[in-house]
């Protein structure tokens, strides 16, 4: 049982490596004029020896093209090799050209809620190609326009999942429990196979509903230390969880049935699906992870 766990990390650490550079390498041109917000400058004093690994390395990696090999800096190959060149924490991708008009506020929000809304349909296709478009011409560099890069970015996840492959249970799920983006978490979650949400949502007792159709946002209320007392679940997600920045509760509905989900942000902006639960006291019938979980026990129970 242990070495099954540790084979378990292992894989889980395997695919994560391989998830960001699928993503990275969605399209021929997908970073082709990248640069990261707040990420601190690569060590310069790199040694001979490390270089020569991480070229080596470069020069056998599969998933990337020969063309963009050979357009990589040295930083941006040292960084795809250890990981970081997605960043984490408050880290965002910067799309379009350095001399590139910046996207306007008012227009990034109404584009926004149009990605969010597609993403409700599963058009993951359509949310990459649509900000494709967008960046040959404008720069999305500006706090406002780092959540476009966020969807963007979580949507090439989906895209990813979607062309198959060999995934071992729960890579999947793993892959897309590093979304950045709160409703982008909750509804791509909501399209993996049950069996594979168990890698993101957090609490066992969360309903993780068996469904066909769209996921339709509703209403979103973010909470926080002071306004916690307005709602009991978020006043007990927030005070038994560490380091919470805030929380999420987004309303939403599939096949019509009222449901509310919890998305916590930590203060190292990382996110996570704690729970999803019914709303405003209507049944459905959904089950809870536990419910399927012990069914699993029933079937496979002689495996």
């Amino acid at each position: 049982m242990k070495d099954l766990k540790n084979q378990k990390i292992l894989i889980g650490l395997l695919i994560f490596i391989m998830g960001l550079m699928l993503i990275l390498t969605f399209k021929f041109t997908f970073l082709d004029s990248k640069k990261l917000k707040n990420v601190e400058p690569q060590n310069t004093q790199t040694n001979e020896e490390e270089i020569k690994e991480i070229e080596d390395k470069i020069k056998e990696d599969e998933v990337l093209t020969e063309e963009h090999k050979e357009e990589m800096t040295k930083e941006e190959k040292e960084a795809h090799i250890k990981g970081e060149t997605v960043g984490v924490n408050e880290n965002s991708l910067i799309l379009g050209e350095d001399n590139s008009e910046e996207y306007g506020e008012q227009q990034s929000k109404a584009l926004y809620k149009e990605l969010i809304q597609l993403a409700e349909t599963a058009s993951y296709i359509d949310i990459v190609d649509k900000v494709d478009n967008l960046k040959e011409k404008y720069r999305f560099s500006e706090d406002y326009n780092l959540k476009i890069s966020d969807v963007y970015l979580d949507a090439t996840i989906m895209l990813s999942i979607a062309e198959g492959g060999d995934f071992e249970l729960g890579q999947k799920g793993y892959m897309v429990s590093n979304s950045k983006d709160p409703y982008m978490l909750l509804i791509n979650t909501l399209m993996l196979h049950e069996r594979e949400r168990r890698e993101v949502i957090m609490e066992t007792s969360s309903l993780s509903p068996m469904f066909e159709g769209p996921v339709r946002i509703k209403d979103t209320k973010i909470f926080n230390s002071s306004n916690k007392e307005e709602d009991t679940q978020a006043k007990i997600i927030i005070d038994n969880e560490f380091s919470i920045k805030e929380l999420y509760q987004i309303d939403f509905e599939v096949e019509k049935y009222p449901l509310k989900a919890y998305v916590i942000r930590y203060s190292n902006n990382s996110i996570a699906l704690k729970t999803i639960v019914s709303r405003d006291n209507v049944e459905n019938p959904y089950k809870p992870i536990s419910y399927w979980i012990n069914l699993d026990g029933l079937i496979y129970k002689d495996n």
